[in-house]
């Protein structure tokens, strides 16, 4: 009687696994290679300089978070990124995301998506950079110009370096190009104004 209840439990333990591990959502998840040029920890900050004026300016992370997101229409469950900015001239109280595109069963592509309000008072969004990341890849807005192995900015050296440019110029995009660096993030911005901005210091939270 005692082994009879014993193999009970066991089968009770077995199937409530079983049930459990069925029930399971799989997400596909964000490349931490494509997320280490852009998103940072709450608290995280940036200034930079304008290059012809000496103006400084910055922003900082108010909010980062990986979530999972199911998809209504019944496609792929996948991670999200909900990311929060606040600044001058780069973000005011701007947001981003990121989000990915299967191109096959063994192929991904990830773009990053910034909005942002424009002069106008209206609320923008458009991509800001892509992943796998090389010279020549297009976006819908935007395409990967160049890339450096290392590069001098304000006197400070930065490797693996990504520029991103954009097909054309829009009164809901003021940004011609950025240069991204791996676990850095933006470090040069160009303005379709002749504003440049570099980046002269940063802090990144863990």
């Amino acid at each position: 009687m005692k082994k009879l209840f014993l193999l009970s439990l066991v089968m009770v333990s077995l199937t409530a696994m079983w049930c459990k591990k069925s029930d399971t959502t799989y997400y596909t998840p964000l490349s931490q290679e494509f997320l280490t040029y852009f998103a940072f920890p709450t608290g995280s900050w940036w200034v930079y300089k304008e290059i012809n004026t000496g103006k400084l300016d910055s922003f900082y992370v108010e909010r980062f978070n990986i979530e999972n997101q199911s998809d209504p229409k019944g496609g792929a469950n996948h991670q999200s990124l909900i990311y929060n900015l606040n600044g001058g001239k780069y973000n005011s109280q701007g947001g981003g995301g990121a989000s990915y595109s299967k191109k096959s069963d063994t192929s991904i592509e990830y773009s990053y998506v910034e909005s942002y309000y424009g002069v106008n008072g209206f609320y923008y969004s458009s991509q800001r950079f892509l992943y796998p990341a090389w010279p020549g890849k297009q976006g819908s807005v935007l395409y990967i110009s160049k890339h450096f192995d290392s590069i001098n900015i304000q006197g400070n050296f930065y490797h693996e370096v990504y520029v991103t440019a954009y097909t054309s110029q829009s009164y809901q995009n003021p940004i011609k190009s950025e240069y991204y660096c791996k676990n850095v993030g933006v470090i040069r911005r160009e303005f379709y104004d002749g504003t440049i901005w570099e980046l002269t210091k940063y802090h990144l939270n863990k």
